[in-house]
């Protein structure tokens, strides 16, 4: 029963990247383009308009950002 609550737990987060981001903000989520300042302000915006349903995104941003500054980055960049 835990791993349908968990499987369910990813899709919902799959389904609300997917279709209540728009395309730059996907790509940038995507590592497919460079996350700049604008695009991550964007999507904390969006992640917040959202609740508790993007929390896993919210979560990432977080530690990304925690991740940067602990490596002594001032600015947003693609995270790899």
């Amino acid at each position: 029963m835990k791993n349908i609550e968990k499987l369910d737990k990813v899709l919902w987060s799959f389904l609300v990247e997917t279709f209540e981001f728009i395309d730059e903000q996907t790509a940038a989520i995507d590592y497919r383009i460079s996350m700049t300042q604008e695009i991550y302000d964007s999507i904390l915006d969006r992640c917040m308009e959202l609740g508790s349903s993007a929390d896993r995104l919210s979560y990432w941003l977080a530690c990304s950002t925690l991740c940067m500054r602990d490596a002594g980055n001032s600015t947003v960049r693609k995270f790899s």
